[in-house]
């Protein structure tokens, strides 16, 4: 029996999770893992290196080439076949939310598992969607 994999710290769940190519006659899906969302993220959008890409996830730097590498492959097979790409899945913890008011539709940013002071900024509404707990409902199959 191996060794239980420790959650890969992920900075915030992606605003957008569903890709698809324009022509809306895709030829599959891809799922791309949260923690290879998050390893492209870091390095090919703001340009850490692998080293220090993997002390944000708070994995080893080979295991954050591990997942790169996947990430790349996935990404490239879905641009190349025409592919869908589904964000979901993984073993991961958040360090950030972000929530999106469904009444007035602004974005709020605040560290994860702390609540956020009050409704929304902008209109005061309750109505605030996480999208944190949109992807770990999702891992959870519901």
């Amino acid at each position: 029996m191996g060794r239980p994999h420790i959650k890969r710290r992920v900075d915030h769940p992606p605003a957008w999770w569903h890709f698809m190519p324009d022509n809306r006659c895709s030829e599959g899906k891809v799922i791309l893992q949260l923690d290879e969302y998050e390893a492209v993220r870091l390095s090919d959008y703001l340009g850490l290196s692998h080293s220090g890409a993997a002390e944000k996830m708070g994995v080893s730097r080979s295991t954050f080439t591990r997942l790169i590498r996947k990430a790349h492959k996935k990404i490239g097979e879905a641009i190349s076949l025409g592919k869908e790409i589904l964000i979901i899945g993984g073993n991961v913890r958040f360090q950030r939310d972000i929530l999106c008011c469904q009444s007035c539709g602004s974005i709020i940013t605040y560290l994860y598992e702390t609540l956020p002071p009050g409704g929304c900024p902008q209109c005061g509404s309750n109505s605030l969607l996480s999208l944190a707990n949109r992807f770990l409902m999702k891992n959870k199959g519901v």
